[in-house]
């Protein structure tokens, strides 16, 4: 799996993307991620991320430098362990993509490391029953 022809998304339709993960990178979303979701109609990603990361990088310079609010949102998962899921979902008002994999939101991850990982999607038909055949 190629995580970021993944993100291409194979001509899938999206408006709205919601990815997971532990650690985050913002140069690479902001590089890498955020250009390929927008080619793809979906202008503001929404990334939840686990809030002890949260906490430890908001004050590091390349995140105060993202631009965490304008161009994505990012949002702290509060949790009694940690959060660690990897799943990106992508949807539109005709279909819903989804993947899940190893890979946390840094380029190292998803260009470099080796990850396994799952994508499935749905379409809706725009033909009505008598025009299928």
């Amino acid at each position: 799996m190629n995580l970021l022809e993944e993100l291409d998304g194979y001509g899938w339709s999206i408006q709205q993307a919601l990815l997971t993960t532990f650690s985050f990178d913002p140069r690479f979303f902001s590089e890498y991620v955020r250009p390929r979701l927008q080619k793809r109609n979906c202008d503001l990603p929404a990334v939840l991320i686990d809030d002890h990361r949260y906490a430890q990088n908001i004050d590091s310079e390349d995140w105060l430098e993202a631009p965490i609010g304008s161009h994505y949102l990012l949002e702290p998962v509060q949790t009694d362990s940690v959060f660690h899921p990897k799943v990106n979902l992508f949807a539109s008002e005709r279909s819903v993509y989804a993947t899940v994999t190893s890979a946390n939101l840094t380029l190292e991850e998803y260009a470099k490391a080796a990850q396994i990982g799952e994508s499935v999607g749905f379409q809706r038909s725009w033909l009505e029953d008598d025009e299928r055949d």
